[in-house]
């Protein structure tokens, strides 16, 4: 029961520490990196334990799902929308490349989060993320649910869901994939070959 109160007030205290981020961002937007790191609310996150840290993480990335992810028939230009965690973005950005206690659960969640988003090329902490799988899978081996939720989001990156109209449409009018995109999906395919 104490773990189960502890996971929720850390949802709450990570839910209310990224609100008072984009409140401190106060909108700008020029420089984020740098407006980020000299806020109050980032140094409370960044002096946190592990633990709410992971919950800080977790509900951004649940964040860019629930705004990014639509069952309409075309993609959802969320990016656009006032709402996006910017700030919350960068702290993950900072976060992800500490060691963080994410189980195989926690990572396969975020990364079917993440394959669920249009434009996922557009989300801020890709390359970080994958940083930190790559750490996991240094250490010990990856479960099959995060392998297969990694090979979706590579596939989904690399638009390998798309009909060859579409591919061509991404690429040509939208730029999509983009160089980081291959390499992200490349570091994501080794990760899987050599396990």
């Amino acid at each position: 029961m104490t773990d189960f109160m502890e996971t929720i007030d850390h949802q709450k205290n990570a839910a209310n520490l990224v609100t008072q981020l984009e409140k401190q961002r106060g909108g700008k937007t020029i420089s984020l990196g740098q407006v980020v790191k000299s806020l109050p609310a980032t140094r409370i996150i960044l002096a946190a334990d592990p633990e709410l840290q992971v919950a800080v993480v977790r509900l951004v990335v649940e964040t860019y799902a629930r705004l990014g992810t639509s069952k309409a028939k075309y993609p959802n230009e969320w990016f656009r929308k006032s709402n996006v965690p910017n700030a919350g973005a960068e702290v993950v950005r900072l976060l992800v490349r500490k060691q963080l206690p994410f189980t195989d659960e926690m990572l396969t969640e975020m990364f079917e989060q993440l394959a669920g988003i249009s434009y996922l090329s557009l989300v801020e902490f890709l390359d970080q993320l994958v940083g930190q799988v790559e750490k996991r899978a240094a250490r010990q081996p990856l479960s099959p649910q995060l392998r297969g939720a990694l090979k979706d989001f590579a596939d989904i990156l690399l638009g390998r869901h798309l009909s060859a109209a579409e591919a061509r449409y991404w690429k040509e009018q939208l730029g999509f994939p983009r160089a980081i995109d291959r390499k992200i999906a490349k570091r994501v395919e080794t990760i899987l070959a050599a396990a």
